[in-house]
């Protein structure tokens, strides 16, 4: 199956069992907007089960020893079986790792990485890695769902009161979310309209913001999606920047990797439950 990058599209970066180096790093890459998950080794011919279609995987694994490249050779020739979705590979190798072992991935296609490269400056090497790999797509934001006790409160001033009404959020980026409205308090959703006081609370963790309303989806008029902006003063002037504040978008990052993790895990272990059944 071929990407047409013309057309829009979705990255998700994995890495199997990654060296320390990498792992330390790889929860900070959502902060660069790339949707990246480490995978278990135990996991994945799990992972393979679950790569989405319409969507680019790359895939990453690590040899720590030249004892492993025939089960990893294995490993890539599965992948290769796979015609439903995109896949590109690569592969992260200890330095002793010998050449004629890092042959078998070169004649595949496969770039071979060398630990000492991502070792002096460890983030900016593997963004531009993943860079490389076109590892963000067509997408501006990663988008991740709301899992358990996710809301959003508005407050809208009225005349002479203030009204409150609350919405459960379904998804959230950096930038922006989507949240389920009543059809009863849907009246006061008007698309363009600014809520200068809004609270989201995401698994406890509340975050205040200012939003736009964006609209509603085609898919489903109960659910408005809005964008986030942080409320500042220049020139003794009021303005929208959509910038949102360090110490807000990390709490915002911080359920962005529980969702993320949290959605990877359960697909996993659905892959158990389908054994089990059979």
């Amino acid at each position: 199956m071929v990407l047409n990058k013309r057309d829009n599209y979705t990255v998700r970066i994995y890495c199997i069992s990654p060296f320390p180096i990498l792992s330390k790093f790889m929860d900070k890459l959502l902060q660069f907007e790339y949707e990246a998950y480490t995978i278990t080794e135990a996991d994945k011919y799990k992972l393979i089960k679950i790569l989405d279609v319409e969507i680019l995987n790359i895939i990453f694994f690590c040899i720590n020893t030249s004892n492993d490249v025939g089960d990893w050779e294995q490993f890539v020739n599965k992948l290769k079986e796979i015609t439903h979705t995109f896949i590109q590979t690569g592969v992260f190798v200890k330095d002793h790792i010998d050449q004629e072992s890092r042959n078998k991935f070169l004649l595949k296609g496969i770039p071979v990485i060398q630990e000492s490269f991502i070792h002096n400056h460890p983030l900016k090497a593997i963004k531009s890695i993943f860079d490389i790999f076109e590892g963000k797509g067509t997408r501006k934001h990663i988008r991740a769902k709301g899992w358990g006790l996710c809301e959003a409160f508005f407050y809208f001033k009225l005349k002479n009161d203030k009204k409150c009404l609350k919405g459960n959020v379904m998804d959230i980026s950096s930038g922006a979310f989507s949240a389920k409205i009543e059809l009863k308090d849907q009246i006061y959703f008007v698309p363009g309209l600014y809520i200068n006081e809004v609270v989201l609370s995401l698994r406890g963790i509340r975050i205040p913001v200012v939003v736009k309303i964006i609209g509603f989806s085609k898919e489903d008029s109960d659910l408005f999606i809005f964008q986030m902006f942080n409320l500042k003063i220049k020139d003794k002037k009021f303005y929208y920047d959509s910038k949102l504040p360090p110490e807000k978008i990390i709490k915002i990052y911080n359920y962005i990797h529980y969702s993320l993790r949290k959605d990877i895990k359960n697909k996993l272990d659905s892959v158990i439950i389908e054994k089990e059944k059979k």
